[in-house]
């Protein structure tokens, strides 16, 4: 660890240096900056942001709600593990599937105060491999493949084939970046291996994005499936219109459909067009919940 010029405390270490134990017990540092060889951590600026993330660390590893001593529980042994909320995984679309867990994490945080832990549910998640010979590929086929861990407690409860408590953060603007914190600097920090993958895909496959620039999401792989939410087909000019973009600007587009691909092509060449050159499928043609176009899902994970 040192200090920069600007007083910036930070630790780094070459990709070969694992450092997934250290940030596992260090949730108020954050991966400040990564190149070829090295990564680095440095101290969440944010004291609000960095204090939450402590009150949920010490929840989750020491089993109270204000721990001021500095060891953790390093195994189940030394935990009670008969006292916490569970969660299955569900296999879903990456959004629904993550915020299926972060539902119920923030209900067992703010609602039980009591620990939190997913389980398995002796199938595979649909973003892990049974691929072996895959980077994507850990023993427990789950989200564990591609997350830190959040606590000490097993994941395998035999008899327990669903379990699941959750509740929704209000739409108030304080609630909402909480569960935005512990969602996505919490609960689904990246492993080192995944951080290192995706940085060279990254590095790969967008190597000259210019700024600024807009980021345009289109979705189409439920589009006229006919139960709730009924979503509808809207053409991409109607986001051209609703972003006021002007030709010329350059646009991000992330898309599950190869209809949208061929669209911008054929009728907005005067934009800036930036997009993953990967395999789609158009519209619903291949049926519920098959997410896993390329049928390699650690390169699916890397994509989102």
């Amino acid at each position: 660890c040192s200090t920069n010029d600007q007083d910036k405390e930070y630790c780094c270490a070459t990709w070969d240096v694992g450092g997934d134990d250290w940030w596992i017990h260090h949730p108020d540092w954050e991966v400040s900056r990564e190149n070829d060889t090295h990564y680095c951590f440095s101290p969440i600026q944010n004291e609000e942001k960095a204090n939450f993330l402590r009150r949920i660390h010490k929840l989750q590893w020491y089993n109270q709600q204000n721990a001021t001593n500095s060891s953790f529980f390093s195994s189940a042994n030394e935990m009670n593990c008969s006292d916490i909320d569970m969660s299955t995984e569900i296999n879903s679309g990456m959004g629904a599937s993550t915020t299926w867990l972060g539902k119920a994490f923030w209900h067992a945080f703010f609602v039980s105060k009591k620990p939190f832990q997913i389980i398995h549910n002796n199938r595979r998640w649909l973003y892990s491999t049974g691929n072996v010979s895959s980077w994507a590929y850990c023993e427990s086929e789950d989200t564990r493949c591609y997350f830190l861990p959040i606590n000490p407690c097993p994941r395998h409860f035999p008899d327990i084939k669903k379990q699941h408590l959750e509740t929704k953060p209000s739409r108030k603007w304080h609630d909402r970046l909480y569960y935005h914190w512990m969602s996505q600097d919490y609960l689904f920090r990246p492993l080192q291996h995944f951080r290192r993958k995706l940085y060279l895909f990254r590095r790969e496959h967008f190597p000259n994005l210019t700024f600024p620039c807009t980021t345009m999401h289109v979705r189409r792989g439920d589009v006229g499936v006919p139960k709730p939410p009924f979503r509808r087909y809207a053409a991409v000019q109607e986001y051209i219109d609703v972003g006021y973009i002007q030709p010329g600007d350059t646009i991000v587009l992330l898309t599950d459909d190869q209809s949208t691909i061929d669209e911008v092509k054929k009728y907005h060449p005067q934009y800036n067009w930036i997009y993953m050159d990967r395999p789609r499928v158009k519209n619903v043609e291949a049926g519920f919940n098959n997410h896993i176009p390329s049928g390699d899902e650690g390169f699916e994970m890397l994509v989102i």
